[in-house]
């Protein structure tokens, strides 16, 4: 990695750890992040460093290029699959997007990487829920709805037997 950028990541560092609580980026640290996104981006190689990817993503959520962070997160969890902490901060991002059935999958494949978690149970069963009380995702699986209604048909997708 270019030593401008080692510098860049280690001021960056020291930034976000003297302002933890810090939700109002000024001027000058927005600034400085648009210089350490386009130094990133110039660097030639394609490294697989789930730390990197992650400290862009932070720089993209300061920007509030919520596209951007999407993007940025759907990368580290093709490249890190078993990253826990990212498909939990992607489902996240989907339910305040309204996007309940991404946010479905992203809390399925967290159950998956943790079964005996019972927030991420907590999470699949809310983002559930709230995918038009259950509606989308029945249709989305069967095409149709069963006879009892959406709730039911789910239910006994659900229930183990």
């Amino acid at each position: 990695m270019d030593v401008h950028i080692d510098e860049l990541l280690k001021e960056y560092d020291d930034y976000v750890s003297s302002n933890p609580r810090n939700n109002v980026v000024n001027a000058k640290g927005k600034a400085w992040c648009s210089t350490l996104l386009k130094e990133l981006r110039k660097s030639k190689k394609d490294v697989a460093n789930v730390s990197l990817m992650k400290r862009k993503v932070c720089i993209k959520k300061i920007q509030r290029d919520i596209p951007g962070v999407i993007e940025g997160i759907n990368d580290i969890v093709k490249k890190f699959p078993s990253d826990a902490a990212s498909w939990q901060e992607l489902g996240e991002l989907y339910l305040s997007l309204s996007d309940n059935l991404a946010a479905v999958h992203c809390f399925e494949e967290l159950v998956l990487l943790e079964p005996r978690n019972n927030s991420y149970h907590t999470r699949l069963a809310e983002a559930l829920y709230s995918a038009e009380k259950l509606g989308e995702l029945v249709e989305r699986e069967n095409g149709v709805v069963g006879e009892q209604g959406p709730i039911a048909t789910v239910e006994s997708m659900l229930i183990v037997k």
